[in-house]
């Protein structure tokens, strides 16, 4: 029996079941006991099924990956598998979760790497102050007047400050204040 296989094609061939060779493009003969089975080697392109992933933090990320291939092997391709471009997907699919896994893994330690630079930088301002406060204890004291200074809200939403704040301001005294104050006014 005569066969022609087309430039695009390869031919895995088998006698009794058993595979014997491939046949490259061009006119061949095969005998009766021979089976082909053609193989297309032209490139191919195939879309698996999108994946729903869930990272780390709970979102789910969908991905579609396109795959582009070509059979180089036709002896090889045949006995392989019942359907190669099933395992093809498979095989694509969870090197895709593994290339996301990892993805995700190093956005986290990225995340973890801030927090604790955020954390080293808050320790080190707490012993600055802790520093300046232990050299220069009026510093302490000044935060304390600082913290106890209250400011009064009008209505309005103005502030204003209390009438002791004012007073201090400006060096005026109040009624009481005149009262613990020394008379120098001659009598």
């Amino acid at each position: 029996m005569k066969v022609t296989v087309m430039p695009w094609h390869r031919a895995a061939r088998f006698r009794d079941g058993e595979h014997v060779g491939e046949l490259g493009p061009g006119k061949h003969r095969v005998g009766r006991r021979d089976s082909l089975q053609r193989i297309d080697t032209r490139l191919q392109t195939s879309t698996p099924s999108a994946q729903d992933i869930p990272t780390a933090d709970g979102v789910h990320v969908r991905v579609t990956p396109a795959l582009t291939c070509a059979v180089v092997d036709a002896s090889r391709y045949v006995p392989a598998a019942d359907s190669p471009t099933q395992v093809l997907h498979l095989a694509c699919q969870l090197r895709l979760r593994a290339a996301i896994a990892e993805i995700t893994a190093r956005a986290e330690g990225r995340a973890a790497l801030e927090r604790a630079r955020g954390e080293t930088a808050a320790l080190r301002s707490l012993l600055n102050a802790a520093r300046l406060a232990e050299e220069h204890p009026v510093l302490l004291q000044l935060r304390s007047l600082q913290n106890a200074q209250t400011v009064v809200v009008e209505q309005s939403g103005a502030p204003r400050r209390s009438k002791r704040a004012k007073r201090e301001a400006t060096g005026a005294a109040g009624p009481a204040d005149q009262a613990a104050q020394p008379d120098d006014s001659p009598r």
